[in-house]
């Protein structure tokens, strides 16, 4: 039976470690990119399916980043002519018209393909 050793020196745990560190922010970097990539579409496919009577609905779709970029929120914060908001009622009253989670069902399941995407390219 033959029995290897292997030498492992401080030096060769450094470079591994920052190989790993490389490889995770790596990962981070096409994480945000994926993840605003597909917030991006969502906003753009929700100003596509909301109604349009005067355009401020649809005008008032946009993202908000946060945290460093791996969190978004999504506006939609139109007022009619007293000051109130009015897009929750076209989403969800029942005479409304649903645009903001019909946009977010068509693209969840996206962000994961994205990141192997660009981590597959970045190769």
């Amino acid at each position: 039976m033959t029995r290897h050793h292997v030498a492992i020196s401080q030096q060769n745990l450094r470079e591994v470690e920052a190989r790993l560190r490389d490889k995770g922010q790596e990962f981070f970097k096409a994480a945000k990119v994926a993840l605003e990539e597909c917030v991006d579409e969502i906003v753009a496919d929700a100003k596509s399916r909301s109604p349009v009577d005067t355009g401020k609905l649809r005008d008032s779709i946009r993202k908000e980043k946060e945290q460093n970029g791996m969190a978004f929120k999504i506006h939609v914060d139109a007022q009619n002519s007293k000051g109130e908001a009015y897009g929750q009622y076209v989403e969800f009253s029942p005479r409304g018209h649903p645009f903001l989670y019909p946009a977010i069902d068509a693209h969840t399941g996206e962000v994961g393909g994205r990141i192997r995407q660009l981590l597959q390219e970045r190769h």
